[in-house]
């Protein structure tokens, strides 16, 4: 007699034998015939490894799961980071609390992967802009960036810098893009956007601080000539102070100015001697609250002036050159005329010529009357800073017919008409 059919379930034919049941029997003819019936079979699952990735965060939980079982975990943020709205688990069937990080893990088909990126805390990103508005991310998540744009209404111009509070922030001021980073609470934006400054093609007609701000960007000569004027108002006189470089000079500056009348006051350049160059009394005098300084320069010009550093012959035959640096300086033979006269060679040979000189070498050009007297012809001698060539106590300076000279460093009949730099 053939067995029953039997059917033994098994999972990848894992399984063992525990024995024959001898559950029917059957007799023909009175013999008793004893047939298997059934086999028992306890079949051994497969088992299955649980690996969780977790971006700023943790998990904590089963690191394997049977195959016909289930297993749980959870996932953990890291501090100033948020459970993560939805993960992805691949290998297996899951349910997942975004409240709690709870995972619950069914029906694996193999090993099992979890993946989850926890996002930092979210913060807001508020901007106060006068004059202008702000555009871009609206929030900012702890750990990541955003980028705000400043954008300045009609008439007014993107601000020099702008202040953020709760936030790292990297400003183009030429592009008004702000780029923030490493958030520590709610961000605020604070921008004030100056207005426009219309230039005025009159030089008159501008600030200081306008005249300064377009020499230093190196755009004067689209504005202005050599020879443009502006006046400077000091007690009850008027001086112009005329524009006579422009273009690069002395290093980092952009344009020259120097007063067209000389100091009312007679100007000591040395009491002792013209040896030590660099100490002279005139630099004294130059600077501020200096008797030359005070008289010219006026308190918008003052709070724009700038230190430029200059050449200087030590003396004036001597082929070593010194430098000084002031707000105000005297201009060198060099730079007044394109003939050498007095002054050291290698001065001479170190220096450039002014524009407004290279293009108008002659003595009219380089007369200087006082305010009080501005049409006077004589004793209108003023300084330069070249020492003479010829001794050791004298000079450079310009006589009041404008033409070049020199005269004793302890001498009382010059002024200065000084020059300074943008």
């Amino acid at each position: 007699m053939p067995f029953p059919n039997l059917e033994v379930k098994t999972m990848a034919s894992k399984f063992k034998y525990t024995g024959i049941k001898p559950n029917r029997i059957i007799t023909e003819g009175g013999d008793a015939i004893r047939y298997p019936y059934a086999i028992d079979a306890i079949v051994v699952p497969d088992g299955y490894t649980v690996d969780a990735s977790v971006t700023n965060g943790s998990y904590d939980g089963a690191v394997a799961i049977l195959e016909w079982g289930t297993a749980s975990g959870t996932i953990a943020a890291d501090e100033h980071y948020v459970l993560p709205s939805s993960i992805e688990v691949e290998g297996a069937t899951y349910q997942y609390d975004a409240e709690t990080g709870a995972i619950s893990l069914s029906e694996p088909t193999g090993n099992v992967t979890i993946t989850a990126v926890c996002l930092g805390e979210q913060y807001t990103i508020t901007g106060s802009v006068t004059d202008g508005s702000m555009s871009g991310d609206s929030t900012i998540r702890y750990g990541a960036t955003a980028e705000v744009t400043i954008t300045p209404d009609e008439g007014h111009v993107l601000p020099a810098s702008i202040t953020v509070e709760g936030a790292t922030a990297v400003y183009d001021a030429e592009t008004g893009i702000a780029a923030l980073s490493s958030p520590s609470g709610n961000v605020t934006v604070t921008a004030v956007c100056p207005a426009a400054v219309v230039i005025d093609p009159v030089l008159e007609n501008n600030s200081w601080e306008t005249i300064k701000a377009v020499f230093e960007a190196g755009e004067a000569a689209n504005y202005w000539a050599l020879g443009d004027q502006k006046n400077v108002t000091v007690g009850q006189y008027t001086r112009p102070v005329k524009i006579v470089h422009i273009g690069e000079i002395y290093g980092n500056k952009h344009g020259v100015f120097q007063f067209w009348y000389r100091t009312e006051a007679d100007i000591v350049w040395d009491a002792d001697n013209s040896n030590d160059v660099t100490t002279a009394d005139i630099w004294a005098s130059l600077a501020s609250g200096g008797t030359a300084y005070d008289e010219l320069v006026d308190a918008e010009l003052g709070v724009q002036l700038v230190d430029t550093t200059v050449q200087v012959a030590t003396s004036g035959t001597d082929a070593t050159l010194a430098t000084l640096t002031g707000k105000l300086f005297l201009p060198a033979e060099k730079e007044v005329t394109q003939t050498r006269t007095y002054s050291a060679q290698a001065e001479f040979d170190a220096l450039t010529t002014f524009g407004y000189f290279a293009a108008n070498d002659t003595n009219d050009a380089r007369v200087r009357h006082k305010a009080s007297a501005p049409e006077a012809t004589s004793s209108q001698m003023w300084w330069l800073r070249s020492p003479n060539s010829g001794g050791s106590s004298g000079v450079c300076n310009v006589v009041s017919s404008g033409s070049l000279g020199y005269y004793s460093a302890y001498g009382t009949n010059n002024g200065v008409a000084p020059c300074f730099a943008f």
